[in-house]
């Protein structure tokens, strides 16, 4: 007897019980997916290393915006290439965050080597602590797309402008 009242509770209770799932929208599953196809193409940008070009972008090499505009157009976001100084400053939809703690990928990690923001790079999915973030770049230096990481206080973190968190559902076709 008490074992069918506890097999009718378990036949029960998953009938009776509430869920709060929410059905994703269209729109973001379709920037989940753009999310997805951008990280396969920095995952392939970072096996390939290409060079540092200036002014170019691709597999072949290129430079830091020239890269981020390469990664987000092969991922299907639609916007035009421009500098990593027209970036910062609104050429994309988004807005800028002035610390780097709550980025996340793809947003763009901006940086003053010689002048306001001459240089970006694209945050990882995850920021390891608050006292590291990794991103990836092409950088000028070592000459070649990478990985870079950076701590609370360092020479990198002293030459960090902020973070342009993209909008990515106003940049949807």
């Amino acid at each position: 007897m008490i074992t069918k009242i506890l097999l009718i509770l378990i036949l029960l209770i998953p009938v009776m019980s509430y869920s709060d799932y929410i059905t994703p929208s269209k729109e973001d599953i379709a920037v989940q997916q753009l999310i997805e196809r951008a990280h396969y193409w920095v995952k392939v940008l970072e096996m390939k290393a290409p060079p540092y070009r200036w002014g170019k972008e691709g597999i072949e090499g290129g430079d830091c915006s020239g890269q981020y505009h390469w990664i987000m157009k092969k991922a299907g976001a639609p916007f035009p290439r421009s500098t990593a100084f027209a970036m910062y400053h609104g050429a994309w939809p988004g807005f800028n965050r002035s610390t780097w703690q709550d980025a996340s990928f793809p947003d763009g990690i901006y940086f003053s080597w010689k002048k306001p923001a001459d240089h970006v790079g694209i945050v990882d999915y995850k920021v390891d602590s608050n006292e590291q973030l990794d991103f990836v770049e092409s950088a000028r230096g070592p000459g070649k797309f990478r990985r870079t990481s950076f701590k609370k206080n360092s020479v990198i973190d002293k030459k960090f402008l902020g973070v342009r968190v993209l909008d990515l559902s106003s940049i949807l076709p």
